[in-house]
């Protein structure tokens, strides 16, 4: 996985790497011998942590936290970085943060939609859904999620994506509230 931060503020030339972030603009974390990764999706907190989340060639998802200066957080999971394996396996496909610094997920486990939390910590939020996660069967047959947002004045957690017929794309189902 590579993450890399850039400016936009002209301190450093507008679109030039940003030099405070890891020293050089970019991070890179390897999964392992002959484990290939690639990133699916990236947040940011108002605090300036960035979470990266992906996937393995090994089916294993990854999920990583960052420091503003670009170095793992160990206040998240020991290491900054927490592994979501489950079966069947889930397709993480996106990521959305609250003000409360949980992160959730979405894609598609087993032809449904999925929404996971984690908490600030690393953790997965067992106080949400059925231990951490909660999936639906929007159509009968293939359902993704592919988008997912917090309103932050509510906590209302939404997510989009794409689902068989008889329901078509695009769609968005305004899940729990996730206070």
């Amino acid at each position: 996985l590579a993450v890399w931060k850039y400016t936009v503020d002209g301190s450093n030339g507008q679109g030039q790497p940003d030099l405070s972030f890891a020293g050089k603009g970019a991070v890179t974390h390897d999964g392992g011998a002959g484990v290939g990764e690639y990133c699916t999706d990236i947040a940011v907190h108002s605090d300036g942590k960035v979470y990266v989340v992906g996937t393995s060639d090994n089916g294993n998802n990854v999920l990583l936290r960052y420091t503003p200066a670009g170095v793992l957080d160990t206040s998240f999971n020991g290491t900054g970085i927490q592994t979501f394996n489950t079966t069947p396996a889930y397709d993480i496909r996106r990521a959305a943060l609250d003000t409360s610094g949980r992160l959730y997920l979405t894609g598609t486990t087993a032809n449904d939609i999925f929404l996971a939390r984690f908490d600030a910590a690393g953790a997965l939020d067992t106080t949400f859904g059925g231990g951490g996660v909660v999936t639906r069967d929007q159509s009968g047959d293939q359902d993704e999620g592919h988008g997912v947002t917090v309103d932050p004045a509510t906590g209302i957690v939404y997510v989009t994506g794409r689902t068989a017929p008889p329901l078509q794309f695009p769609f968005f189902i305004p899940f729990w509230n996730a206070v």
